[in-house]
C-alpha cells in the first residue's frame, strides 16, 4: 500500500515540525511526509527539510483557495489569519498516493499512522479521529438534521486534526460546484471541518470516526489524551503504567513535551533515544 503522511505548516509552526518529524522517525520510519504551505512564509521550513529524505513541500492548488475564499471571504479565523487558508487542508486529496493520513503538526502520533488506513482500496470512506464541537462545524439544528439523514451521525461534524482517506474521495470539480457563498450561513467557525462533513453527506460518501471523546473531555487539545496504537479501530496504550487503557488522540500546544503523561514521554524516549526530546 503506497501511503503518505500529510500536514500543513509555515515558519511559525517550525518548532512543531521539528518535533513532528522526530516522532515520525521514531514510530513510522520510512513513511513519507508531504507538507502543504499554510501561507508563503516557508523559508525556514524549506531550509529545515533540505537534504532530508522522504519530506517534500507540495504546491497548494489555487482552486481549493478559491473555494474557501468564496465561502468565507475576508473573514478571520483568528486575528490576522484568514479563515479560507484552512481549506488548504483539502490539498491532501491531491497527493500522489493510494492512501493518505492527514495530521495537524501539533498532533501526538505514538503509533504508525498507517494503522488508521482502511485496507480496502475500493472503500469510498473517510475516517476521522473524532467528531467536532457542534458550534464549530454545523451549528444550525435544521442543517444537522438534514445531514444526519444523508450521513448517519454526520450532523455533529468531524474534526480534521486527524483524518485518512484515498485521494479520490474528494472530487475537486464537485467541491468547486457546491462550494458557494451561501454555505457560510450553515458552517461554523472551523472552515474545513464543516465543509468536509457537508461534502460527505451531499455526495453520498461514507464517513466514520475511529473513536469518540469521553464525556467531559471535549477539548481535543488536552495533552492527557494521546493515541498510542490502533487495534480493531480503537486506540490503546501499549507501553508504560497505562498499558491496555483505551485512549483518544491528543494535541500538544507548547514547545516541549512537558506536561504530557510520564508514560507518553517515556514511550517517546524509548522509541528513539537518539533524539533530545527535552531540547526540541
Amino acid at each position: 500500500m503506497i501511503s503518505t503522511l500529510v500536514s500543513m505548516c509555515n515558519d511559525r509552526m517550525l518548532p512543531h515540525l521539528r518535533r513532528f518529524v522526530a516522532i515520525r522517525d521514531a514510530v513510522a520510519p520510512g513513511l513519507s511526509l508531504t507538507l502543504v504551505p499554510f501561507d508563503e512564509d516557508m523559508a525556514g521550513v524549506r531550509g529545515f527539510i533540505a537534504g532530508k529524505d522522504g519530506i517534500s513541500v507540495m504546491e497548494p492548488d489555487p482552486d481549493f483557495d478559491r473555494i474557501g475564499q468564496r465561502i468565507y471571504g475576508e473573514e478571520e479565523y483568528r486575528p490576522g489569519i484568514k479563515s479560507w487558508r484552512y481549506f488548504r487542508k483539502l490539498n491532501a486529496f491531491a497527493v500522489e498516493a493510494e492512501h493518505f493520513v492527514f495530521a495537524d503538526l501539533n498532533a501526538i502520533l505514538l503509533a504508525d499512522p498507517r494503522a488508521f488506513l482502511n485496507p480496502d482500496p475500493d472503500d469510498d470512506a473517510i475516517i476521522f479521529g473524532t467528531r467536532s464541537i457542534l458550534t464549530r462545524t454545523l451549528p444550525l439544528p435544521e442543517v444537522r438534521h438534514t445531514v444526519d439523514i444523508l450521513l448517519q451521525g454526520g450532523g455533529q461534524g468531524f474534526n480534521t486534526a486527524l483524518f485518512a482517506a484515498r485521494p479520490g474521495f474528494l472530487s475537486k470539480a464537485v467541491a468547486t460546484e457546491i462550494g458557494r457563498e451561501h454555505l457560510r450561513g450553515i458552517f461554523g467557525k472551523a472552515p474545513e471541518q464543516g465543509f468536509l462533513s457537508f461534502y460527505s453527506a451531499v455526495c453520498g460518501k461514507r464517513a466514520c470516526t475511529l473513536w469518540e471523546l469521553p464525556e467531559g473531555l471535549s477539548d481535543i487539545r488536552n495533552p492527557s489524551k494521546v493515541a498510542v496504537s490502533v487495534r480493531d479501530r480503537h486506540l490503546y496504550v501499549d507501553e508504560g503504567p497505562m498499558r491496555g487503557r483505551r485512549l483518544v488522540v491528543g494535541k500538544h500546544v507548547g514547545q516541549d513535551i512537558v506536561g504530557l503523561p510520564q508514560a507518553i514521554a517515556d514511550f517517546l524516549r524509548a522509541a528513539n533515544p537518539a533524539v533530545d526530546w527535552d531540547g526540541i
